[in-house]
């Protein structure tokens, strides 16, 4: 009898493993076919094109970059889709949650970041705090950015422009649960 419990348990770890290397897999998948954004300061003055592991401003507003063509009428657009929740549940169990346009999470050194999950509404955007004493990179959706140590990222979209309802797994971040509108 705790030879067959014994089996089952391996057989879940390695089930659960497995998922999880899979959510990773499809959330580098969707990274790849989305479109990069722009980075704008704060006064709203351009600077430059977010590539993986490029060092942004300070404080920045993320704003998608345009890649229709100019003869193309507004209504031969097709939206860009969003991106899959990674789960239904977060894996912390429970959520923080914020009133106001923008929610805050703060990368730490010593830990993971605080709050380890934030739930949003499809009107909030996001702000990431690098707390640590180096660059962090962070993606999720169609943004890939780097923070330099000490400073902030406001992504400038709102989280339902981007991402399906659920939860969703930020690389070196929160995981970000968007709730049903």
């Amino acid at each position: 009898m705790s030879r067959a419990l014994a089996a089952v348990g391996v057989v879940v770890l390695v089930v659960s493993t497995l998922m999880a290397v899979a959510a990773i897999a499809i959330s580098a998948i969707g990274l790849y076919f989305f479109p990069l954004y722009t980075v704008t300061s704060t006064t709203g003055s351009p600077t430059e094109v977010v590539k993986p592991m490029q060092t942004v401003a300070p404080i920045v507003d993320l704003k998608p970059t345009t890649t229709a063509a100019p003869t193309l009428e507004s209504s031969e657009l097709t939206a860009v889709p969003l991106k899959p929740a990674d789960s239904d549940t977060p894996a912390s169990g429970i959520c923080a949650s914020s009133d106001g346009d923008i929610v805050e999470a703060t990368l730490t050194a010593d830990g993971p970041p605080m709050p380890r999950c934030v739930k949003v509404t499809a009107a909030q955007r996001l702000k990431i705090i690098n707390g640590t004493t180096a660059p962090v990179r962070i993606m999720l959706g169609h943004f890939d950015v780097e923070i330099p140590a000490g400073r902030q990222a406001v992504l400038d979209k709102p989280v339902g422009e981007y991402l399906a309802p659920g939860v969703h797994l930020m690389v070196n971040g929160p995981e970000v649960w968007l709730s049903q509108p």
